[in-house]
This record gives C-alpha cells, sequence and structure tokens, in this order.
C-alpha cells in the first residue's frame, strides 16, 4: 500500500480511441456518474474534468487531489502516419482538438487500451503519445473480460508501438474495481507535492467538477438520442439548453435537439411524437436524479440546423470548444 510522505495534487488525462472504456473508467473513479456512457463510439464529445474519489481507493490519501479529465476518442487526422485523414468534419475536429488541448499540460497521461486492440487503429493515439513528456501508464480496461489466451498487449501492438516509453502497465476492471487502487497508486507518485496554500483546481472545494448543471442536462438528452435512435442519427444529433430556471417549482428546462436534416427530424419525432416523448421521460428521470429532486419540468423541440457538423460556426453555436 502507498504511503505518501505528503499530500500531492495534480491532472491525468485520459487517452484512448473510442469505446476504450475512457468515461467508464472515469465514472467509476468519480464515484459518480458524470460522464454518459452508451454501447456507441464517439459518444464523449467534450473535455470533461472530474475529482477523483482517492481516499475510497487510496486510504490515507484524503489530503491529495487528482484532477482526472475524461476525452472523446483519438481520430486520425494529417499528422498520424500512413492513415486516411477522418477528420473533414468540423465536429471530427473539434474532438481532436479537445484531445490536444487537455495534453498540453498533465502531469500524467492513462492510455486505455480495449481487450480488443488493434494495431492500425492504435496508431492516431500512438502519434499523440510520442509528443509527450510527461509519464505514462497503460492501461488494459475491461480486465474482467480479457481471455487468459489472448495476444499480449505489446505483441499486438508490434513494431507501431517502438520508442515509446511506458512508465507502469495496469491492468483494471471499472465493473469489479480491479487495479483501481494500484493505479491510483502509481499516479499518485507521479504528482507534485500540494501546499498547504495551493487553492482547490475548481472554485467550490467540495465540487466533483467545473461543468455546469445545464451542460449535464443537455448530456442527459443526447444520452437517450445513443441509447434510442439508430446508425448514424444520434451522430447528427446535438442538444442546446434555452431555458434552466431553478427559481421555478418544478425546475423548468426546456432544449433544443438539433439535428441536419427534415428526415433526422421525423426519426427523433417518431410517429405520433412517441419517440421524442420517450427520449423526454427517460432523460427528465437522469436529470431529477443529478438534481437531487423528485420532479422537474422537461421541454423540448427538434430543430433541423443544416449540415451543422460540418460547419465550425454551428458546431462552436451549439456549444461545443466554448468551455475553458
Amino acid at each position: 500500500m502507498l504511503k505518501l510522505n505528503k499530500a500531492v495534487s495534480g491532472t491525468v488525462a485520459l487517452l484512448g480511441r473510442p469505446n476504450s472504456g475512457k468515461s467508464t473508467l472515469f465514472n467509476a473513479l468519480v464515484g459518480v456518474p458524470l460522464a454518459i456512457v452508451t454501447p456507441l463510439p464517439h459518444t464523449t464529445r467534450d473535455r470533461l474534468k472530474g475529482a477523483c474519489d482517492v481516499e475510497r481507493f487510496v486510504p490515507g490519501a484524503s489530503s491529495s487531489e487528482l484532477i482526472m479529465v475524461d476525452l472523446p476518442g483519438v481520430l486520425p487526422d494529417a499528422n498520424t502516419p500512413g492513415s486516411a485523414i477522418r477528420t473533414g468534419r468540423a465536429l471530427d475536429r473539434h474532438f481532436n482538438h479537445e484531445v490536444q488541448r487537455a495534453l498540453e499540460h498533465p502531469h500524467a497521461v492513462w492510455w486505455l487500451v480495449s481487450p480488443k486492440i488493434d494495431a492500425a487503429k492504435e496508431a492516431p493515439v500512438i502519434a499523440r503519445l510520442k509528443t509527450l513528456s510527461c509519464p505514462i501508464i497503460l492501461v488494459e480496461t475491461k480486465s474482467d473480460v480479457r481471455s487468459q489466451k489472448q495476444t499480449s498487449l505489446l505483441e499486438a501492438l508490434g513494431p507501431v508501438a517502438e520508442g515509446l516509453a511506458i512508465h507502469r502497465r495496469i491492468a483494471v476492471s471499472a465493473r469489479t474495481s480491479e487495479g483501481l487502487s494500484e493505479l491510483l497508486e502509481q499516479t499518485l507518485e507521479l504528482l507534485p507535492p500540494r501546499s498547504e496554500d495551493s487553492k482547490p483546481f475548481f472554485r467550490d472545494a467540495e465540487a466533483l467538477t467545473d461543468r455546469p448543471m445545464r451542460y449535464f442536462a443537455s448530456e442527459a438528452i443526447r444520452k437517450q438520442l445513443f441509447l434510442q435512435l439508430h446508425e448514424e442519427v444520434p451522430y447528427g444529433c446535438a442538444v442546446r439548453i434555452t431555458n434552466f430556471d431553478e427559481s421555478k417549482t418544478p425546475i423548468r428546462i426546456e432544449g433544443d435537439i438539433c439535428v441536419e436534416r427534415e428526415s433526422q427530424r421525423a426519426m427523433v419525432v417518431g410517429k405520433g411524437g412517441q419517440r421524442i416523448k420517450e427520449i423526454g421521460m427517460k432523460a427528465r428521470k437522469d436529470i431529477e436524479s443529478l438534481l437531487e429532486v423528485k420532479q422537474i419540468y422537461l421541454g423540448l423541440r427538434v430543430v433541423v440546423q443544416k449540415e451543422w457538423t460540418h460547419r465550425e460556426d454551428l458546431v462552436k453555436a451549439l456549444g461545443y470548444g466554448n468551455h475553458a
């Protein structure tokens, strides 16, 4: 068990390709489902900071502070050797920009790799990792479902990862908590000391994140779009909260679900409005849980923002990339 001589404080960025388990691990260590999780890749669209519940996994380290940064999955770009450029859409460029911003000053990086490893698909991630000067911990996720007969990770990566310095390699399971204490112990050892007069990362020392509640309301709605719609439709959807009034009883929240085409609008609304009703009902329950209230009012409408995922101005207007 780790024995820290003094409290430490720092940040760690969670890096990996889509569906590598970043948000699931992030939620497990925060202790609250701040990040939305669905079976579909590219669910995460923004950098999301969350305070790790260090004391729960490393007893005696309660004075230490670890801020995790959950990130979108890394996509190929012009700097990825031998890969087709995938970042033609403004939204895809936003994903990689969020990753780049998070990698500017972390104290450490967790490189998350799922059991279904594909060396070619890891290339964009490895290209980013090779530009870093901070320690990299290789985190093998979903250890509870890994096969003993599975090809070893280093074998699977082959020459793609040559020259990449790995500080530690740890297998974890967010579902069973296997390896989480070891992961945090190894990470805390890499962080700088926390001075007595140092300020907390978030304005409210008790806060778990620096995002406002209206952000989580929009994400709860978007989660239902991913869970209830099919094929490309959820990828063409964004949510914009137009009213968040906590002075009302019940709390009144209104939002726009923005789609790219009229055909998508019809799919979101559904026959007789049944689909939008179901989306709203389930999102409302999630928001009520987050706000810890019995009831809220949630009003939704579906609007068309033609080809918004391809337009920088609309991507920004819908809130992407506006957070510090």
